[in-house]
C-alpha cells in the first residue's frame, strides 16, 4: 500500500481543522472562566463562612 502526499487534500482539510481549533479554543476559554469564578467563590466561602461550610469545602478542594 502506497501513500502519497497531496497538497490539495491538505487544503481541503484545512476548514475542518480550523473549525476544530475554534471549538478547542472556545472550550479552553470557557473552562478557564468557569474555573476562575468557581475558585474565587470557593476561596471566599472558605474564608468567610461558618465551620460547617468551610470543612466540606476544604475536603472538596483537597480532594480535587
Amino acid at each position: 500500500m502506497s501513500v502519497e502526499w497531496s497538497w490539495q487534500r491538505a487544503a481541503d482539510s484545512l476548514p475542518i481543522l480550523i473549525d476544530g481549533f475554534k471549538i478547542t479554543l472556545l472550550a479552553t476559554v470557557l473552562g478557564m472562566a468557569i474555573a476562575s469564578v468557581l475558585g474565587l467563590v470557593i476561596a471566599i466561602a472558605r474564608r468567610t463562612c461558618p465551620a460547617y461550610v468551610r470543612v466540606p469545602l476544604r475536603w472538596i478542594t483537597e480532594f480535587i
